[in-house]
């Protein structure tokens, strides 16, 4: 990452990212820590940012994307906020939407529908998506 380019957080940013991290799941409260000791670059046209965290604790989360958001854009679209953590550490906050238009409405956190996906358990014959093994060595 450019060092020149590193900044810290701005307010309606710091918005979002602590909205996401209000969902309960574990590592929450450390990714909160490390926003709040972190700087940021801009890395595409929606806003999306990569995190450089400048503090050694790690946070202990059970996937690379812990939490995520939705919301309907002003054009009817709906764009997703996805929190991206690397090796315990925040790395980037994904901004896109569904038919790759750029986004035009800068959230109010209070507009986003804020969840987590619950890992699932794999079944024999099944892949992690549930759908059916077409694979013979794969039946149970």
């Amino acid at each position: 990452m450019n060092s020149n380019n590193l900044r810290a957080l701005t307010d309606r940013e710091h918005g979002v990212i602590t909205k996401l991290l209000e969902q309960d799941f574990p590592g929450n409260e450390s990714l909160l820590e490390q926003v709040n000791n972190s700087l940021v670059t801009v890395i595409d046209e929606n806003g999306s940012l990569k995190f450089e965290v400048k503090i050694a604790s790690k946070a202990n989360v059970e996937k690379r994307i812990p939490v995520e958001a939705e919301l309907t854009d002003v054009d009817g679209m709906t764009a997703h906020f996805l929190l991206h953590v690397v090796d315990g550490k925040l790395f980037e906050l994904e901004i896109y939407k569904d038919d790759s238009s750029r986004l035009l409405h800068w959230p109010e956190p209070k507009e986003l529908h804020v969840f987590r996906l619950s890992p699932m358990p794999l079944e024999k014959g099944l892949f992690p998506h549930g759908g059916a093994s077409t694979n013979e060595g794969d039946k149970p």
